[in-house]
């Protein structure tokens, strides 16, 4: 079985500081199966003025990949093929200069169910999709 990505993410990204502007590093996302990484894509880092409100859009390709073993689970789960998308963001704010950092990561992790017909969602994603806020 052979998968071809072709998808695009888009993330609203508020930094409700009044002082400070943010940091972003690369936004990175990761499609996997089972394992194995079957497409990741990473967006340009760059700052966000303080006490505003920008949209990061990654897109993702993948062209013919393998999946190995994805044969035998998708006739043992009525032919889908659970696929797990990952995104990482992380932010850096300069208090004092560079005196103090704070630094700021989270997570977003959606367990999603593609279809081998039609490779559409067989769940919706906001139901699929768990966010872990920065510690």
């Amino acid at each position: 079985m052979l998968l071809t990505v072709n998808s695009s993410v888009q993330i609203d990204y508020e930094n409700r500081s009044r002082y400070f502007g943010a940091h972003l590093d690369p936004l990175s996302v990761d499609f996997n199966f089972l394992e194995l990484t079957v497409a990741s894509a990473q967006s340009d880092g760059y700052v966000q003025g303080k006490n505003s409100k920008d949209v990061i859009s990654v897109n993702i390709g993948a062209l013919k990949v393998p999946l190995y073993g994805a044969s035998a689970i998708a006739s043992y789960t009525t032919t889908s093929v659970p696929i797990n998308a990952t995104i990482a963001i992380c932010s850096r704010y300069y208090v004092v200069g560079h005196m103090v950092k704070s630094r700021f990561c989270s997570s977003i992790t959606c367990d999603l169910d593609v279809s081998t017909s039609s490779m559409a969602l067989l769940s919706p994603i906001k139901k699929a999709c768990t966010y872990d806020p920065p510690l």
